[in-house]
């Protein structure tokens, strides 16, 4: 047995005859009647194991609820994770694609990626890049306006 699950049986077996001490010294308070409703009187150690009930009942609600909506975000931020991180492999396959020479595979898991919710200006920059190829000089400036003004990052010298 280890030292600190002796103390805890010690503390736990002290906490009981201190306990029976103060129910032996208090007992004539504690069958004194208490009355819930008048005329039915109820002795006062019920009433108080009653409240006591009543508190853990309330206590116990509350704690499933709080670890109801817990698991409730961790699961809704868990599949937001998955579809960012599928949205960011699309986008990558998509540059892969393009860098293969096939637009419409890239166009297609560009679009994807937008469908994911990745509206960057890493994904603007690739739709700069396939306009550029399809040789559309006005739809791959104005994107590139467009881009330049959404983001404060790193891609801002490159736009």
């Amino acid at each position: 047995m280890k030292f600190r699950h002796f103390l805890g049986l010690f503390a736990v077996v002290g906490l009981f005859f201190l306990s029976v001490y103060w129910v032996t010294i208090n007992h004539d308070n504690l069958v004194q009647s208490f009355y819930f409703i008048k005329g039915w009187p109820v002795p006062n150690w019920l009433a108080m194991f009653v409240f006591f009930l009543a508190g853990l009942f309330l206590m116990g609600i509350l704690f499933l609820i709080d670890a109801w909506r817990k698991n409730i975000r961790l699961r809704d931020l868990s599949r937001l994770k998955t579809e960012r991180a599928a949205a960011s492999e699309a986008l990558e396959m998509a540059v892969f694609f393009l860098l293969q020479d096939e637009e419409e595979a890239a166009a297609r898991l560009l679009e994807l990626h937008r469908s994911g919710g990745g509206a960057g200006p890493e994904a603007r920059l690739l739709e700069v890049c396939m306009a550029l190829r399809a040789k559309d000089y006005p739809k791959a400036d104005a994107l590139l306006v467009k881009a330049a003004g959404e983001t404060g990052s790193h891609l801002v010298p490159l736009l």
